[in-house]
């Protein structure tokens, strides 16, 4: 008896954690809260929760508008790390709200190297729109977005090499010394404004 008692609340957990109940509900129901250190407090245990936690918060964020939960819920994802990156990605292509996509970008930005080449690959997919919030998350990512930028310039397609070029280009100096070195090198190395 004890076994199948364990054994059930085993299945409970996952079905918890699942679908956005037990703990991860109240700690998401948090990121509403009016008390900023509650809000702080959940975004990290979220975060801490990691990959569990990382499509209830997906999920949250599509269906809650608000400016300050979708920050706490990006901040939370940040946190999580890398198993958040393709899930949010997908859910960037999925969900055309520009709200969502601004803080779904945030968090990838945040997150770091391990977006860079889900984001750079979801350009080819992704419309006008989404590579705007993709391109902002490669700036945030900054010098580890660089190199898989400046490899794009050598696409056969030339919108995606006109892409990574505007890319390289808003990331400001280390980028257009990428762009420079590409179509000029040399030039950016001799620090000599004229060819």
């Amino acid at each position: 008896m004890l076994l199948i008692i364990q054994v059930w609340k085993e299945e409970k957990s996952v079905d918890d954690e699942e679908t956005g109940t037990g703990e991860t509900r109240r700690l998401l129901d948090d990121l509403s809260s009016p008390d900023i250190t509650v809000r702080r407090v959940a975004a990290r245990r979220l975060g801490g929760i990691g990959e569990q936690s990382v499509h209830p918060l997906i999920r949250s964020m599509h269906e809650n508008n608000d400016p300050d939960f979708r920050w706490y819920a990006a901040s939370a994802l940040a946190l999580a790390g890398e198993p958040a990156v393709v899930p949010l990605v997908h859910a960037m292509e999925d969900d055309p709200a520009p709200g969502f996509r601004k803080y779904a970008a945030a968090a990838l930005g945040q997150i770091g190297e391990p977006a860079v080449e889900p984001l750079i690959e979801a350009i080819s997919r992704g419309d006008k729109e989404l590579r705007e919030f993709i391109a902002l998350a490669l700036c945030r990512i900054g010098k580890p977005a660089i190199l898989p930028l400046s490899q794009l310039l050598q696409h056969t397609d030339p919108e995606m090499r006109s892409c990574a070029e505007l890319v390289l280009w808003k990331m400001g100096e280390p980028g257009v010394h990428a762009l420079v070195d590409e179509y000029h090198p040399g030039v950016s190395e001799n620090n000599d404004p004229c060819p």
